[in-house]
């Protein structure tokens, strides 16, 4: 179990310092969103996080481990942090049962070793598990702002966001037309927010895709099929598991 978990964090490690990456050269502004993370501080988890999940606050939540939230999912409007339930093979945990039979995840990461992603909430002077998008609309209410609308599409899907993206003449383009800094836009009774997804498992090539979400206010949710859009050839030999 412990080499299991070791493994899959130094594949996020790697994954976090390679996968950000998408775009367009027009420049749109960067929402002003933070995530308050004073609340998990107090209750034990500084440094590196590392022993985050076996504080007492959170121990009935089943995190294998947990992880502060990124800033853009601040548009909760509460201290947040990311709760991961890390599959495994030999063993069950309460939790991951849940998860299994119910789908009460927002999305998963990893490759072999799937690791499903729920959320803590700070509010009201009390932590919270959030096991589901349904949870994280009955606490925020309607998505009717772009700022409500990116944080939760980022949450419920497991995409990023790239708003300082500028064309790299390293990289392989499929289709550099598409490739668009992040934007919300309003259309029809929703929003349309374009995100993108990074190919990390399996061997080379590495795609970074665009994907298209579609939002409405009560949190139905519809994505395009993924826009491939570039890679980067030095990645072309790299294989994950």
């Amino acid at each position: 179990m412990q080499v299991q978990k070791k493994l899959v964090f130094i594949f996020l490690g790697w994954l976090l310092l390679t996968g950000c990456r998408g775009g367009n050269n027009v420049p749109r502004p960067t929402p002003d969103l933070d995530v308050d993370r004073t609340p998990f501080e107090e209750a034990g988890c500084s440094g590196s996080w590392d022993t985050c999940a076996d504080q007492p606050a959170f121990s009935a939540f089943g995190c294998d481990r947990i992880q502060p939230a990124e800033p853009m999912l601040g548009g909760l409007g509460q201290p947040l942090a990311e709760c991961w339930v890390i599959q495994r093979f030999d063993e069950t945990s309460p939790a991951l049962q849940e998860i299994t039979q119910n789908q009460s995840y927002f999305h998963t990461r990893g490759c072999m070793l799937r690791i499903y992603v729920r959320y803590i909430v700070y509010v009201q002077g009390e932590f919270r598990l959030l096991k589901t998008p349904s949870d994280w609309l009955a606490l925020g209410g309607p998505l009717d702002t772009p700022e409500k609308a990116l944080s939760f599409a980022l949450a419920a899907t497991g995409l990023y966001a790239d708003f300082t993206w500028k064309p790299d003449p390293g990289l392989i383009y499929y289709d550099q037309s598409a490739a668009q800094q992040t934007s919300v836009v309003a259309a029809g009774q929703g929003w349309r927010i374009n995100l993108f997804r990074y190919q990390a498992c399996g061997c080379g090539p590495h795609d970074t895709s665009r994907v298209d979400v579609f939002l409405t206010p009560d949190g139905v949710l519809s994505l395009s099929e993924p826009r491939p859009l570039f890679r980067d050839p030095a990645e072309d030999g790299l294989c994950v598991d």
